[in-house]
């Protein structure tokens, strides 16, 4: 093991080489090596510096809110089950933190075996007055898809952006990812 000795803790004064054997009842350890030059004044230190206390509440930028909330959201939602044949009706819900004239764009996009009967599969939606935008699409299902209806929105002003996605899955249940863990293990260390 090595040592550094600091004399007045500022200049090095010597260095300490020692073995060290350990087992469980001893430890041994080499003497220390004398100094090889005298020591030196100590190093004055500043005085420790405090940041005075905050006497005001932070500034929030006029036009902002100090939620944590994102920006914008998508929500989708349509019947727990689907039949072929059948037409259904799905909702996207646009909800955004901030009411504004920036314009959000939607896309939506229907997966293979359904047909968008009604609604425009894009959008761009300006509305000033609510926080919260819904859309209605009619889609025909001509066999249950394996994959999702999607919706995306996009919003774009000046000095910001955000993006936003929702999926509807047609009453399949959402994917569940694997979860660590081990098998509980028995008696004699078994499984």
């Amino acid at each position: 093991m090595a040592r550094l000795i600091l004399a007045h803790g500022a200049a090095l004064v010597a260095a300490f080489v020692g073995a060290v054997a350990c087992n469980e009842s001893s430890v041994s350890q080499a003497p220390a090596a004398q100094p090889t030059s005298p020591p030196t004044q100590p190093a004055t230190m500043p005085p420790q510096q405090t940041p005075p206390p905050q006497t005001t509440a932070p500034v929030t930028p006029t036009g902002t809110t100090s939620n944590t909330s994102a920006p914008l959201t998508v929500t989708v939602s349509g019947p727990d089950k689907v039949m072929a044949g059948e037409q259904i009706t799905i909702t996207v819900t646009l909800n955004r933190s901030a009411v504004n004239s920036v314009p959000i764009d939607l896309a939506v996009q229907a997966p293979s075996g359904t047909a968008l009967v009604s609604g425009v599969p894009t959008e761009r939606i300006v509305n000033a007055d609510a926080a919260s935008i819904a859309r209605t699409y009619r889609l025909r299902i001509d066999r249950i898809p394996t994959d999702d209806f999607i919706a995306t929105a996009d919003v774009r002003g000046t000095g910001y952006g955000a993006h936003a996605t929702g999926q509807y899955r047609f009453g399949r249940p959402e994917p569940k990812l694997p979860q660590p863990g081990l098998p509980p293990i028995g008696p004699g260390g078994r499984p």
